[in-house]
């Protein structure tokens, strides 16, 4: 039984507007979401959180990944000329950064194989030599008590 072969990451960015999602929240204040090209891998949305939150810039804003999408709390009209640059840049560096983690997990997994390989080929040689020295050194053959006599079973002793 063979295993499917992974799709090869392909970068996420925004695709457009989600304006069924999108909501006021306080005032002038909304949870904008952005569509992605894409739903994010596994551990891309912790990426996406970690870049976002080491970004800085004047006037930042919360943001974050929920069920495929991203958002931000802001005002709308602030939308573009403050933010979207900052958001598509922290998308840039996620994609950057997830790439860089497969890369270090596929070559991780390589060298798994090859220690695998050593291990097993180290232990066939330690087998051959146990198979050879088990050889060599027989076992005695263990004497029975009284048997030193043996040769001279045929005699009968009297006392």
């Amino acid at each position: 039984m063979s295993v499917p072969k992974k799709k090869p990451f392909q970068d996420v960015w925004i695709a457009g507007l989600d304006s069924t999602r999108s909501q006021v929240i306080d005032g002038g204040l909304a949870r904008i979401y952005f569509q992605l090209s894409a739903p994010p891998p596994f551990g891309w949305s912790y990426i996406f959180t970690q870049v976002w939150q080491a970004t800085e810039y004047a006037k930042k804003c919360q943001a974050g990944t929920e069920s495929g999408a991203i958002w931000i709390d802001c005002k709308p009209e602030d939308l573009q000329p403050l933010h979207m640059e900052q958001l598509e840049s922290a998308l840039a560096q996620t994609n950057a950064k997830y790439r860089a983690r497969l890369q270090e997990q596929s070559f991780s997994a390589i060298r798994q194989k090859e220690l695998q390989l050593q291990l097993q080929s180290k232990l066939q040689d330690l087998g051959q030599i146990l198979i050879r020295w088990k050889t060599l050194r027989k076992p005695a053959k263990r004497r029975r008590p009284g048997s030193e006599l043996s040769s001279l079973d045929g005699f009968r002793f009297f006392f």
